[in-house]
């Protein structure tokens, strides 16, 4: 059984893999772990994504250097931004991160504020540094949701990780 700590064991493994020796040989490792069933290693573009199945059905994907949200994500994201990398496992849980350019902050503070008041969510709690940070951890249902927005001088950072909301 692969177990969902052990899939960003296998995807970072995989990287270092494909970047060593190429997807086909780094797929045929990975495969003959024990719990791992089938893998795939796209490279695309100048990104790489990597899906892992376990045995048992479980696993997921990860991809670095692009990638498309999950169905399931649950937030509209403003235009402009470009996905730099989605964990998802089959289970629901998802790691999500997107670059918006330097300057961004406030406009997607107040976006999310909005969806996260008219969507329902409970808070639990909020973290702030004003202009610069903050994080949302929120759940609804029986899902949860850890939203951070952060700005840098050269980009404005997003980052959603959430599990049970799809």
């Amino acid at each position: 059984m692969i177990r969902k700590r052990n899939l960003a064991l296998f995807a970072l493994m995989s990287m270092l893999l494909v970047a060593c020796s190429g997807g086909d040989i780094a797929e045929q490792i990975i495969e003959s772990q024990d719990g791992v069933g089938d893998v795939e290693i796209d490279e695309n573009n100048g990104s790489v994504s990597i899906d892992v199945e376990g045995d048992d059905g479980e696993g997921g994907s990860i991809t670095i250097g692009g990638g498309d949200l999950p169905d399931d994500f649950p937030f509209d994201l403003p235009g402009g931004g470009e996905v730099m990398s989605v964990f998802a496992s089959n289970d629901g849980e998802a790691t999500v991160t997107i670059q918006y350019p330097a300057g961004e902050f406030e406009a997607l503070k107040s976006s999310f504020e909005s969806q996260i008041q008219d969507g329902g969510y409970e808070i639990i709690n909020v973290g702030e540094q004003p202009g610069a940070a903050i994080t949302w951890n929120m759940t609804m249902g029986d899902g949860s949701a850890l939203v951070s927005i952060n700005a840098g001088e050269d980009a404005t950072i997003v980052g959603v990780i959430y599990e049970g909301l799809g």
